[in-house]
């Protein structure tokens, strides 16, 4: 027999073992990319008109890229020592202090675009994440703020 004339007979004999038997229909969620405004309306696409400023986003893509390596061991050794040193875990230019260490970033002060090197955990930074960000909003890239230009930063106010 023909592999679309035994497809034919299982599909038969599917159905006829289903027929007397009631299927409730599912309730389910809305997929993720459905808006619904409340405004009745008949739409054949996959998104009805959205209102202004709302964007689709979520879409997977892959991108090839190169990562530069770092040791997580130095990390935690430094915020380590910075525990030691304040007593808690403490950003060295605001001085917000907090006993998780995940609140914290180990910063370095010679970005590692530079290149290899040996690094120690006393040569590291430890920054709460908007001190880290500000050390590396700078024109170039490989010189961030400096420990003192941070904390005259902070001292301003953080504007």
């Amino acid at each position: 027999m023909a592999l679309s004339g035994l497809r034919r007979l299982n599909g038969f004999m599917l159905h006829a073992a289903l027929r007397d038997v009631w299927i409730e229909p599912a309730r389910l969620p809305p997929s993720a990319n459905y808006y619904d405004d409340g405004t009745p309306r008949l739409f054949l696409t996959k998104l009805p008109n959205l209102p202004a400023g709302a964007r689709e986003e979520g879409k997977r893509i892959w991108v090839p890229q190169s990562k530069i390596e770092r040791d997580s061991a130095l990390s935690a050794d430094a915020k380590r020592l910075n525990a030691t040193k304040y007593g808690r875990f403490t950003c060295e230019a605001c001085a917000f202090s907090n006993a998780d260490s995940s609140m914290f970033d180990a910063h370095h002060p010679t970005p590692l675009a530079v290149g290899m090197r040996t690094t120690f955990a006393e040569q590291l930074e430890i920054l709460c994440p908007t001190c880290h960000r500000k050390a590396h909003r700078t024109k170039d890239p490989l010189r961030p703020l400096t420990l003192i230009e941070l904390k005259e930063w902070c001292a301003r106010g953080r504007d």
